[in-house]
Order: structure tokens, then C-alpha cells, then sequence
């Protein structure tokens, strides 16, 4: 009764559960929200994903701003699943529960006390593969009931994995934030897979070359894909779905929210832009004039057919 955001963001993640034939005991270790609040906040967490590895991040509050500073964070970590077969690479399963939180507690991305920097541009990422699957399909895959090599194809998985993996690869770095602020590379990525002759393409130059051990550098994997004319990919001659209607508004918001650093935290503002959409290249740009404190740049990827209609 001391928690009513919280409350309520575990209803709306339940029923988003539910909805997917997902049961609240097998993805959250309880049968109902009451039921996952009867411990502490800490042992909540410490059984979601990284709990047992790392402090969950924007944790820093005192007890009274609980309710206003960790239902989007404590949501998110939650929307991880709890599973021992998580879709792969580590980049799709952050953008799924990204996309999965916002979706229950749509705070997160919005500006508010519990808004987590950076969400909005992984929930894109996670926003297309349910355009590309579909709500509930994604969701079990989240919580490794469905495999994404049965939805997406095997190829695709391939590359998909294969390119999540490169920064790891290039630097030793453990996979957070930055290798997500291009969805549209994501986008470009999955939806490739379904014209032959441009999945053909990619596999030559940069799939079979890292199967074989000599991974192309991400760069010429983020050139490739970002010279890549959205015209030429199927979801631009699609008709619109709705799925593409919340795409787009949550472009609007992840332009509109940016990342400030505050001592040693971060904190998500709300922001008065200018927006122009660039056909073409199916962006969404924005006046600001430069990245994020985070690293997020000033435009986002638009749905193709939005642009091309």
C-alpha cells in the first residue's frame, strides 16, 4: 500500500504476461504481484537477471522516493524474465525487456522521477523484432519458451548474434549502452533477412568471414548497413501496421527525454525540440545539437511505411 506506482506497474507487467501464456511464477518467481512484494525491494531484486551480479542501476535513492525513483528500474529488471534460456545476443534481451517495461510502466521512457536514460532507443530495437514477430511471440521468446531461430530464421539469428557480439569482441567491453543508440542498424539487420538477395549479400561479407575467424570490424558492418537505402528493404513498401503508429510516437518521446549527468548518476529530462522528418532515410531529426550525456545521438529511426506512405 506504500508502493501505488509499483503496484501498479506489476498489474499491467502481470496482465502483459499473462496475455503471452506466460504464468507470473515461471517469469517472475511468483504467482502474483502481492505475492512477489511480500520481501524486501533488495531481494526482489537480487533474483532478477544481474541481481546477483551487479547494483541495479539509478538505485540510489532514500526510502520515501522509493515509489517515484525505482518502479521504472525495478519494472525493467523485472522484464528481463526470469528464464535459463535468454534470446540471444545480450543486446536483443535488454531491447525486449526495454521495449516489454515501457510497454507496462510507459514512465520509463517518458521523463519522469523513474524514467531510465537511454530505454527509449533499446525499446526500439525491441519494438521491432514484435513488429517482426509479434507481441506475444516476443515476450516468450524473452522468457526462452520460444527460440528466435524458429521466427526469424537461422541466418538471421546468425548475423544478429555475430554482430551483438563485435563490440565484446574489438574491446573487452561488457555489452550496456552504447552498441544501441542506431536501432535503425537493428531494424536494417532483421529486416534484410527477408529480401534473398541482400541476406545473400551480407552473409558473403561479413557472416561467413567471422564464422571462418576473421570477424569483419563493426565499422564496415555499421557502414554497410547504414549506406543501406531503406527502399530497397520489404518493410518500406509494407503497409502500415499499428505497431509502426507506436514506433513512431516512441521516436518522438526518445527525442524529447535526454540524458543529464547528475554527480554521479544520471537522470532522464524532458526537452522542447524541434522535429523533421527525413524520408528518405527514415529519421526522425531533432534540433539539438549533439549526443546525450549517455551517448544518444539528436535523431531516431522512423517506420519505413510511415515514410514511404
Amino acid at each position: 500500500s506504500g508502493l501505488p506506482r509499483l503496484s501498479a506497474a506489476l498489474q499491467a507487467l502481470f496482465a502483459l504476461a499473462a496475455r503471452a501464456g506466460l504464468q507470473g511464477l515461471e517469469v517472475f518467481g511468483a504467482a502474483t504481484p502481492e505475492e512477489l512484494l511480500q520481501g524486501t525491494l533488495g531481494e526482489l531484486y537480487s533474483e532478477c537477471h544481474f541481481g546477483q551480479s551487479m547494483p541495479m542501476l539509478y538505485g540510489q535513492c532514500e526510502i520515501e522516493e522509493m515509489d517515484a525513483r525505482l518502479t521504472g528500474p525495478i519494472i525493467h529488471e523485472l522484464s528481463h524474465f526470469r528464464t535459463s534460456q535468454p534470446p540471444a545476443p545480450a543486446n536483443v534481451h535488454e531491447a525486449l525487456a526495454a521495449w516489454i517495461g515501457s510497454e507496462a510502466w510507459p514512465a520509463q521512457i517518458d521523463g519522469s522521477s523513474d524514467a531510465i536514460p537511454g530505454c527509449a532507443f533499446f525499446a526500439a530495437v525491441g519494438g521491432w523484432l514484435v513488429r517482426a514477430v509479434g507481441f506475444e511471440e516476443a515476450l516468450r521468446v524473452q522468457a526462452g519458451v520460444s527460440d528466435l531461430r524458429d521466427l526469424l530464421g537461422a541466418r538471421c539469428c546468425e548475423a544478429l548474434r555475430i554482430y551483438g557480439f563485435l563490440p565484446f569482441l574489438e574491446t573487452g567491453a561488457p555489452h550496456l549502452l552504447s552498441d544501441a543508440f542506431h536501432p535503425g542498424r537493428w531494424w536494417k539487420l532483421i529486416d534484410l533477412h527477408r529480401e534473398p538477395a541482400l541476406a545473400e549479400e551480407l552473409s558473403r561479407r561479413f557472416v561467413e568471414p567471422a564464422l571462418q575467424g576473421s570477424p569483419p570490424p563493426q565499422a564496415a558492418w555499421d557502414a554497410w548497413l547504414d549506406q543501406l537505402p531503406w527502399r530497397s528493404l520489404p518493410a518500406f513498401a509494407e503497409e502500415p501496421r499499428a505497431i509502426d503508429h507506436q514506433l513512431a510516437r516512441r521516436a518522438e518521446q526518445a527525442l524529447q527525454v535526454r540524458a543529464v549527468r547528475e554527480g554521479l548518476t544520471f537522470r532522464a529530462r524532458r526537452v522542447e525540440v524541434a522535429l523533421r522528418l527525413d524520408k528518405e532515410a527514415c529519421l526522425l531529426r531533432s534540433s539539438l545539437d549533439g549526443p546525450d550525456a549517455l551517448g544518444a545521438p539528436p535523431e531516431h529511426p522512423y517506420p519505413p511505411a510511415l515514410c514511404r506512405e
